[in-house]
């Protein structure tokens, strides 16, 4: 959940760069999504590879879990990858809340594999 922050902001400002010209925060330096969209997608991947770790390292340890997880993360690159490389350069930021949902399923298959130790 922490390495999703910086992106998490990232994506807000991007679709909020006016309103945060507007209330005098310097955000003159951050041009169109292009320049972003790299390293939130580096990001995601850095997070997708932590969290499968999980499985690796028994924290999480129950095999439908496992499976799951990798699902789980498998949905997020695609899902990232279709907004880094989409070819109409505006981010859709209704995808934005597939990271919020896959945070929330993979703490919840965290949770739900203590109850198997």
């Amino acid at each position: 959940m922490f390495l999703w922050q910086l992106p998490h902001f990232w994506l807000l400002l991007v679709k909020y760069k006016d309103e945060y010209e507007k209330g005098g925060f310097p955000v003159s330096k951050i041009n169109q999504f292009q320049n972003l969209k790299w390293i939130i997608y580096l990001w995601v991947l850095q997070t997708s590879g932590m969290s499968l770790t999980a499985s690796f390292m028994g924290i999480i340890n129950y095999l439908p879990l496992i499976i799951f997880v990798f699902i789980l993360n498998l949905w997020l690159i695609i899902t990232f990858t279709r907004i880094a490389f989409n070819s109409h350069g505006e981010p859709d930021f209704r995808k934005h809340f597939t990271a919020l949902i896959y945070l929330c399923l993979f703490l919840c298959c965290y949770c739900i594999s203590g109850l198997y130790r």
